[in-house]
C-alpha cells in the first residue's frame, strides 16, 4: 500500500541521516531547522510525502483489480485519460499545497520540487496546477489530506514546518533530492520490503519499516564510512605523488 511505501522510504532516510551520511552532509540537511531534532523529523515527513501524486485517479487506475473497490468507496476513476500527467509531476503540485498548509509557504515550492524529483527530473511550473479531473474529486482530496495529517502526527509535526528558514539554496534542494531518490530506491527493494496488508495505523507499521530499512541498506552496501587516521597520500594512491599545492 502507498502508506507503507511512504514509511519505507522515510525509514531508509532515517537510517541514512542517522548512521550513513557524513557529519558534514548530515549537518547540511538538518540545518533546515535551528532545532536539529525537529529538522530530522521534518525531513522524514517530507520524504514520506514523495509519492503523494500516486493518490490520484490516473495512478490508481493502473491496477485493474483495484478499480471496482475504489469506485465502491466513492473514488472517481471514470475520467482517466492516457495522457494524464506522471505521478511525480502532479505530485509536485499536491505536495506543494500540503506543505503550504503546514506553514511552509515560503519554501513549499522548493521542498516539493526536491522530493518530487525522485524519478530523475525536476518538475517544472510550465504545465501549471493539474486540472481537477486529474487530481480527483472530494474523496481523493479528503484521503490525501487525511494521509498528510496522519504522517504529521506520526512525525510530531505540530508547528510550522522549518519556521525559522525563509529560503533554501540550490545546494540544499539538490541534496534533499538525492536523499529522497536514494531512500525511494532502497525503499523499493521488494525482496526486503515485501507486500504488507494495510496496517491498522502508521505507528504500528513504522517500527517494521525501520527494521526492514536497516536490512535493505546492508543489502545495498550502504554503511557508515570508517576513516583511518594517519594514512598518507602515498599509501592511499600508490605510485602517485601529490601536487605541490
Amino acid at each position: 500500500p502507498l502508506a507503507c511505501h511512504a514509511l519505507d522510504a522515510a525509514a531508509v532516510a532515517a537510517h541514512l541521516l542517522a548512521r550513513v551520511t557524513s557529519p558534514a552532509l548530515r549537518e547540511r540537511l538538518l540545518a533546515c531547522d535551528p532545532d536539529h531534532e525537529r529538522g530530522f523529523r521534518s525531513l522524514l515527513f517530507i520524504v514520506a510525502l514523495h509519492d503523494l501524486g500516486k493518490a490520484t485517479p490516473a495512478f490508481q487506475h493502473k491496477r485493474p483489480e483495484a478499480r471496482a473497490p475504489l469506485r465502491a468507496r466513492g473514488f472517481d476513476l471514470e475520467r482517466v485519460k492516457p495522457q494524464d500527467r506522471h505521478h511525480g509531476d502532479i505530485g509536485f503540485w499536491l505536495l506543494r499545497d500540503a506543505l503550504k498548509s503546514r506553514g511552509s509557504a515560503t519554501s513549499a515550492t522548493k521542498l516539493a520540487r526536491a522530493v518530487a524529483a525522485h524519478h530523475g527530473e525536476f518538475p517544472l511550473d510550465a504545465g501549471g496546477p493539474p486540472e481537477s479531473r486529474q487530481s480527483g474529486g472530494a474523496a481523493w482530496t479528503h484521503v490525501r489530506n487525511e494521509f498528510v495529517a496522519d504522517l504529521a502526527l506520526l512525525f510530531d509535526i505540530r508547528d510550522a514546518l522549518a519556521p525559522a528558514v525563509p529560503n533554501y539554496d540550490h545546494a540544499f534542494v539538490i541534496t534533499l533530492a538525492g536523499l529522497t531518490s536514494v531512500a525511494d530506491w532502497v525503499g523499493s527493494m521488494d525482496q526486503v520490503f515485501r507486500y504488507q496488508a494495510p496496517p491498522d495505523s502508521l505507528t504500528s507499521y513504522w517500527a517494521l519499516a525501520l527494521d526492514r530499512a536497516e536490512t535493505a541498506l546492508a543489502h545495498a552496501g550502504l554503511r557508515p564510512a570508517a576513516p583511518t587516521n594517519g594514512t598518507s597520500f602515498a599509501a592511499l594512491f600508490p605510485g602517485y605523488s601529490p601536487w605541490p599545492l
